[in-house]
C-alpha cells in the first residue's frame, strides 16, 4: 500500500548499487535478468491477451437473447465515437488552435503536411 516508500528503496538501492562498483553487479545482474524475465512474460500475456477477451466476449454474446440488438447498440457507439473524435480534430482543437494563436489552423495544418513529407522523403534517401 506504501508506494512511496517503494518508490524510494528503489531509487536508494539503484544509487547504492551504482556506487558499489564492482561489489554490487552481481545483485544488479540479478536485476537486470529479473527485468528481462518480466518483459518475455508481460510479452506473452500482451500476445495472448486478446485471445482471452475474445473468449470471454464469445461466452457473453452466447448468453445473450438478442444478439441483432447488441450488434446494433455497438455500431450505435461506435457511431458517436467517430462522431466525438471528428468534432473534437475539426472543430474544438482548431477553435483552440484560433484562439491562443490568432491564425488559421488549416494553414499550419498544410504546412505542417508539407515538411512531414519533406521529412519522410529524406529518410528515404
Amino acid at each position: 500500500m506504501n508506494m512511496m516508500g517503494l518508490v524510494m528503496f528503489s531509487a536508494v538501492l539503484g544509487v547504492t548499487l551504482g556506487n558499489m562498483r564492482e561489489r554490487g553487479k552481481p545483485l544488479l545482474a540479478l536485476f537486470v535478468s529479473l527485468s528481462e524475465a518480466m518483459m518475455i512474460m508481460t510479452s506473452i500475456c500482451v500476445w495472448f491477451s486478446p485471445i482471452a477477451i475474445l473468449t470471454l466476449v464469445a461466452g457473453q454474446l452466447v448468453e445473450q437473447d438478442d444478439i441483432a440488438g447488441i450488434f446494433k447498440n455497438i455500431g450505435w457507439y461506435f457511431a458517436t465515437v467517430l462522431t466525438g473524435l471528428l468534432l473534437h480534430g475539426f472543430v474544438v482543437v482548431p477553435a483552440l488552435f484560433f484562439f491562443a494563436t490568432r491564425t488559421l489552423p488549416f494553414q499550419f495544418i498544410v504546412g505542417m503536411t508539407q515538411e512531414i513529407g519533406r521529412a519522410s522523403c529524406r529518410e528515404r534517401v
